[in-house]
């Protein structure tokens, strides 16, 4: 939210002071960095069914493997 804050200031900074037909283009461009920096936030937050099923220890056909733990079966 910071850096999201700094890029807008940044850009009102120079539409200001700088260059004032920057207006046309300068929030299109804050938009497109804002959402650069946005995606790895969503991206770190967002939740793969895949990934948890992997986790999970499920096979890719839904049935869980089997493990040498306490509650395996002995053969023998």
């Amino acid at each position: 939210t910071i850096l999201a804050f700094a890029v807008h200031f940044a850009m009102f900074f120079a539409v200001v002071r700088i260059f004032t037909p920057l207006t046309i283009f300068g929030e299109g461009l804050c938009a497109l960095m804002t959402s650069a920096l946005l995606n790895r936030v969503l991206a770190a937050c967002s939740y793969d069914p895949e990934k948890a099923e992997a986790e999970d220890g499920e096979t890719e056909t839904g049935e869980t493997e089997e493990t040498d733990g306490p509650d395996a079966e002995e053969e023998g």
